[in-house]
This record gives structure tokens, C-alpha cells and sequence, in this order.
């Protein structure tokens, strides 16, 4: 078969399975998510949490699908510790690096991303790649604060409805914000805010590209990516999202050239 031709076989079942996302997720993703009342009221109670005066407040997910509030700025649950940080205290490598890496069209999609969510299901059957992400900053939200890790159909489209219901009670700023509180980072660590002050002993303001770009890469695989213990693997990830962050305009061919060079640097 020529290359044309599976271009255009492409191009039909990526449209076709556009559609039947549609569809699914009018007749069942809408269904189930209207009987899942806890998970919407527990979404609006959480984002509550940062329209006040406070976005210290941090809610974890119990058995009986509440969110409870703590109220401390340094919260440690179970073995892991996390540090609230507000959004105009990241360093803009942090948060336009994210951005490129995890979700280039964080700004024009309502939450789902329905046209890659079709290639990733067409590649799951064609294997065009070896891994095909498909899930925006919005669903990666929904899962680290919802905990629901299930492999289905089901999980997944219902994870696509929360999605784009919090888009539409919500700002990209305030997403954001919350993404980068709530992503795992290893080291029994919750947010960049932890991440960095661990880590590098700084703020997130103070990142550097390198340092951002690290941080990038540790979250994408935060065991395999361990700077502590794989050093070399963590490096090669910094260096391809820095290759990235470039290629997106986050950063400049100078920075780039410096970053790319400088070894990673942790506390001891």
C-alpha cells in the first residue's frame, strides 16, 4: 500500500473515530457523569478552595469520594509533602514549558482534545508510535485529584466529561494553577512547588530553563526519571524537553546553548 493511500486510510478512521467519541460520549460519558454527582461537587469545592483568600487549602480524595480541606502551606499526607504555590509565582519556563511538552493547545481546547484522543485510540491498533499521550492538563487534573487510575473506556470518558465541565467553570489560569500543585513528582513529593524547593533548594520563580526543563521531564515519569537514581536518563529527558521548549518559542537559542550544557545540580 502506498504512502498516499494510508495517509487518506488515516485521515478517514481518525474522523470516524472522532465521531464515535462523539456519540459515545454524548450516550454514555454524559450519563454516567450525571449520576457521579460527589465527583462535580468535589471538583467545585476543590477549585472554591483557590477563589478565596487562601490557596493554601489542599483537598484529598477519601473512600466516600469527599474532598476534605487542610489549611497548612507545607501539607504532608500519608508520606508525601506538597507546598501550595499560586500561579504568578512559577517561573514562566515552568508554566510554558508544560504547556509545550504536556499540551500545545492547553488554550484553544474546552478539555478534551477530541482529535488526538482519536489518533491515540488509531494508534493503539496501528502502533504508528510506541506511546501516544493523549490527555490534556485538564484530564491529567481530574485524575491526580480523582485518583481513578482504571484502564477503560468508561473511566476514560468520564474522566473526558469532568473535564470539560471544569473548563467551563473555569479559567486556564486557574487550571493551570491547580496541575501544577497537584502532579506527582517522586521522591514522595506532590507540585513543582515541592519539586523545586527539594530539589534545587529554590523557589519555583527562580527556576532556570535547564532546572524548569528538569522538572518537566521528572514528571512525565517520576521513577524513571529520578535524578537521584537514574542521573543519565534524567538528563537525556531534560535535554529533549529543553529541544522542546525551544522548538515552541519558550525559550531562545542562547538559552537553549547554556541549558542544554549545564550539568543538573541537586542538594545533597
Amino acid at each position: 500500500m502506498s504512502k498516499a493511500a494510508r495517509r487518506i486510510i488515516t485521515v478517514i478512521c481518525i474522523f470516524l473515530l472522532t465521531a464515535t467519541f462523539a456519540v459515545l460520549a454524548s450516550a454514555i460519558g454524559i450519563s454516567a457523569f450525571a449520576k457521579s454527582n460527589v465527583d462535580a461537587v468535589g471538583d467545585e469545592r476543590l477549585f472554591l478552595s483557590m477563589k478565596g483568600q487562601s490557596t493554601t487549602e489542599y483537598y484529598v480524595s477519601e473512600s466516600n469520594g469527599e474532598y476534605i480541606p487542610i489549611l497548612n502551606e507545607v501539607i504532608s499526607f500519608g508520606e508525601s509533602t506538597k507546598l501550595w504555590t499560586s500561579i504568578d509565582e512559577f517561573s514562566r519556563y515552568i508554566k510554558d514549558g508544560f504547556i509545550s511538552v504536556e499540551d500545545r493547545e492547553f488554550y484553544k481546547h474546552n478539555g478534551v482534545n477530541l482529535r488526538r484522543s482519536a489518533y491515540a485510540l488509531l494508534n493503539s491498533v496501528f502502533h504508528f508510535k510506541n506511546t501516544f499521550g493523549a490527555s490534556t492538563v485538564s484530564q491529567q487534573v481530574i485524575k491526580n485529584i480523582s485518583g481513578d487510575n482504571d484502564i477503560s473506556v468508561k473511566r476514560k470518558l468520564k474522566e473526558m466529561i469532568r473535564a470539560y465541565n471544569m473548563e467551563k467553570n473555569h479559567t486556564k489560569e486557574e487550571i493551570l494553577e491547580l496541575y501544577l500543585n497537584v502532579i506527582p513528582m517522586g521522591e514522595n513529593l506532590i507540585g513543582i512547588g515541592a519539586a523545586a524547593e527539594s530539589f534545587f533548594g529554590c523557589a519555583p520563580s527562580e527556576l532556570s530553563p535547564a532546572q524548569a526543563a528538569t522538572l518537566i521531564g521528572i514528571a512525565n515519569a517520576p521513577t524513571r526519571y529520578n535524578p537521584y537514581e537514574n542521573y543519565k536518563a534524567c538528563l537525556e529527558k531534560r535535554n529533549t524537553v529543553l529541544r522542546v521548549m525551544l522548538s515552541e518559542g519558550v525559550i531562545n537559542e542562547d538559552e537553549y546553548a547554556l541549558a542544554q550544557d549545564e550539568p543538573i545540580v541537586l542538594n545533597s
